[in-house]
Parts: C-alpha cells; structure tokens; sequence
C-alpha cells in the first residue's frame, strides 16, 4: 500500500513539532479532519501514509512518516541523507543505535525542535513530529 496515496489535504508539509500535512499535533482528530468526509483517522492515516498517535485525552501528540512526497520546508523528507540534516540542524539531542538487525538502525531526535528519524544505512527511513521539549 505504500506509495499509492500520495497526499494529505492541504499540503505534503512537515513542520517539525508541529504538524505533517493536516495532522495537526495537539488537536482532536474532529478538529481538523475535513467536514465533507466521513472517513476516520484510521482511514486517512492509511490513505495518506501517516502514522498518528494520540494521547489519553484523544489530542495528536506523534505523527510520521515515510512516504518522500512529505518534505521539510528545507526539502528534508525520507530519502535524505541525515548529514544533511545535521548539518542544517545541528547535531541531534538523542541517537539511539539498534543495530543492523532491525528494520531501521538508529533513532534521532531533535527534541527542543519536535523532529526525530528513524534512520537505515545513513538515510531517513521515516520523518516524526511532536511536541518540541521546552
């Protein structure tokens, strides 16, 4: 299924500690899913290649993706190499390595601006969104 659904409504924008398209992190899913739709989170989540999670109180607190039609507004998105990434960002406040037996090796993060990755052979496998540590 991946690949087949290529966009969000509104735009493919990632906006680290802040949104991935029109998932919009500290909002209810009836907050901005579209009125003229009676598809579920659950749906478009799948139809637009977003993971989403919510916190007790039903608000987005995470979203990702993998899907490289999602882009940063420098032009970051799966695909990426992540010294690209640092070397715009800066050295990342968390890496943790899982190793080669896994489907990805190393998680990164960018806490104070809301951005993790999840990251195989040098390369951005998924792009993440949450709220930014303070």
């Amino acid at each position: 299924m991946k690949g087949l659904y290529k966009r969000t409504w509104g735009d493919d924008l990632v906006v680290p500690g802040e949104r991935i398209g029109g998932f919009m992190l500290g909002q209810r899913p009836g907050d901005f899913l579209p009125t003229d739709s009676n598809a579920t989170l659950s749906d478009w989540s799948i139809s637009t290649g977003v993971a989403v999670e919510l916190d007790s109180e039903g608000r987005l607190v995470d979203a990702t993706t993998g899907e490289a039609n999602y882009h940063t507004e420098e032009g970051f998105t799966a695909g990426t190499e992540v010294t690209a990434i640092i070397d715009v960002w800066g050295a990342p406040d968390e890496t943790r390595e899982l190793g080669a037996d896994g489907y990805f090796e190393a998680m990164v993060a960018w806490r104070a601006r809301g951005a993790g990755l999840a990251v195989k052979e040098g390369r951005v496998l998924y792009l993440s969104v949450f709220p930014p540590a303070e």
